[in-house]
């Protein structure tokens, strides 16, 4: 199982990630998190930065301030600024169910260290092909 889903979830999120910040960097230069970043996912990322602060012998969960943040938070931001996301997926349904439901509750459920029924790691599979399909699609668009 690890082999299987633990790369397809790191790829995803990670790559959520990573359009987050290159199309709100294209739209509001390196000030975009404080610019365009919902407040309330801000204080997340403050939140858990501050808990990983308390714990100096362990490294960093990440670099930047949204590695602090989990896929419902990032959905909340993509959803917040849909008018600059919006041209990169058929509809804000399309992109909530694939992000809030069909990766991230899987990615609870192997994160809190329980196996994954195979249909799950065949729906993570299918989700994460959708996903990286829709990206290669609108690649040309993308900044």
């Amino acid at each position: 199982m690890s082999e299987r889903v633990y790369p397809l979830l790191y790829i995803f999120e990670n790559s959520v990630r990573d359009l987050i910040e290159r199309v709100l960097k294209d739209a509001y230069s390196s000030e975009w998190w404080t610019m365009a970043v919902p407040k309330a996912v801000r204080e997340t990322a403050t939140k858990h930065k501050a808990a990983e602060a308390k714990e100096p012998w362990h490294g960093a969960r990440g670099k930047r301030d949204i590695d602090y943040v989990f896929l419902n938070d990032l959905w909340s931001i993509i959803k917040d600024k849909w008018n600059h996301f919006g041209q990169f997926f058929p509809n804000q349904s399309w992109v909530e169910a694939l992000i809030t439901g069909d990766m991230n509750v899987s990615r609870r459920v192997f994160a809190h260290m329980n196996p994954l029924h195979e249909n799950d790691v065949k729906n993570i599979e299918a989700a994460f092909r959708k996903w990286t399909k829709q990206l290669k699609a609108v690649e040309a668009k993308l900044p």
